[in-house]
């Protein structure tokens, strides 16, 4: 789940940053230059990130523990007694 919402986060994140370059960057470099620019970008930054994310996520989860706007509701680990003290 946390993946996920990672991913969405990262994807919508992107998208709404994306019209405010890629018009001046389009302007100044032409349409090959921006785009294969663009395509440099995600191979060599986003990509690896994900992987890494992907790959040493939970053990970084287990170092840093539970953040305090976690949804118990999401929580696989969670035991019953804990899913119903949090619902009351």
């Amino acid at each position: 789940m946390a993946t996920m919402t990672f991913y969405a986060v990262m994807l919508n994140l992107s998208a709404f940053v994306d019209p405010f370059f890629i018009v001046p960057w389009l302007d100044n470099s032409g349409f090959t230059w921006t785009f294969a620019g663009h395509a440099m970008i995600t191979v060599f930054f986003c990509i690896p990130v994900l992987a890494a994310v992907q790959k040493y996520g939970a053990a970084m989860r287990e170092k840093s523990g539970s953040p305090s706007w976690a949804n118990s509701e999401f929580d696989q680990t969670a035991t019953a007694s804990e899913q119903t003290t949090a619902e009351d």
